[in-house]
């Protein structure tokens, strides 16, 4: 049972560190992301890793060393330690069913790396395409700002509407603008 323990044990911080690093990896690569499209995307002050992503990526490591761990001690459970100890049994010729378990995880492993290579190229491919996407209009010496609105001073929308209004035709007096407009929400 302690080896038991111990083969579990390993596999889960394996996993964890895998995990780790994985989150290591993901802080510099949306890091990049941001440094070098930062201008090209919407949105993207709000690319992050939050708790959630935290939460999925420790239930992930922790689900695959679970099992991980459990494979081989399932195995192990089933074979009878003393009677494969008479026969000279050793690790390099164990019976098909350990090396069926081996070829499927193996196979396994190839087809999660693929999957991924497969995901992380078509992410790099779009944003890469993204870069030369036309908006429709000349982003070139555009300015866009959010305005909060207090509540309490703008209590009804026919009060919040004059105030933009207002505001609007103040902006459009100043010098150098050609044009302005106002809209609810800027991105989504």
């Amino acid at each position: 049972m302690a080896v038991l323990r111990q083969i579990l044990a390993e596999t889960l911080l394996l996993s964890v560190a895998g995990g780790a690093l994985g989150l290591i990896l993901a802080r510099f690569g949306t890091t990049l992301i941001v440094k070098f499209l930062a201008d090209r995307l919407p949105n993207s002050t709000e690319i992050t890793r939050d708790a959630p992503v935290l939460a999925f990526t420790v239930v992930l490591s922790l689900f695959a060393g679970t099992l991980a761990g459990l494979l081989p001690t399932v195995r192990f459970t089933r074979t009878d330690v003393n009677e494969a100890l008479k026969q000279g049994q050793s690790r390099g010729t164990s019976d098909s069913g350990g090396s069926r378990t081996r070829g499927l995880l193996v196979v396994c492993e190839v087809a999660l790396s693929l999957l991924l290579l497969i995901g992380a190229g078509l992410m790099l491919r779009t944003l890469s395409q993204l870069s030369s996407v036309q908006p429709g209009f000349d982003p070139n010496h555009v300015l866009t700002l959010s305005i909060p609105v207090p509540q309490k001073k703008f209590a009804t929308p026919a009060a919040q509407i004059s105030f933009f209004e207002r505001v609007l035709q103040q902006v459009r007096a100043t010098p150098g603008v050609e044009s302005a407009g106002v809209i609810d929400e800027l991105f989504r």
